[in-house]
């Protein structure tokens, strides 16, 4: 999962496991026996990461989704992303 800039990565920082329900998608830290449920928005990128697509295509994505224009976009992304780490699902390594 490549973030935006080439010296960032961005990864899961325990074993995630994660399944996609009909109306979410529930991601599982059984080391910390935690359930997460993405809804949305959030789903979709979580998805379009596990797919290997780069930054700027999600950003593409999103924006097309949203109906945004781009800035707009990745500082939406950007929020997304910190939940994220906050949540402790998702990890900014340097490379």
């Amino acid at each position: 999962m490549n973030e935006k800039a080439s010296c960032q990565v961005l990864s899961n920082p325990c074993p995630l496991y994660w399944v996609k329900d009909r109306e979410q998608l529930l991601i599982v830290d059984e080391q910390h026996q935690e359930i997460y449920a993405l809804l949305g928005v959030e789903a979709a990128v979580w998805t379009w990461l596990t797919f290997g697509y780069p930054y700027a295509k999600i950003v593409e994505l999103l924006a097309e989704t949203l109906e945004l224009p781009m800035v707009e976009t990745e500082q939406r992304l950007h929020v997304i992303f910190q939940n994220w780490k906050k949540t402790g699902i998702l990890a900014v390594e340097a490379v």
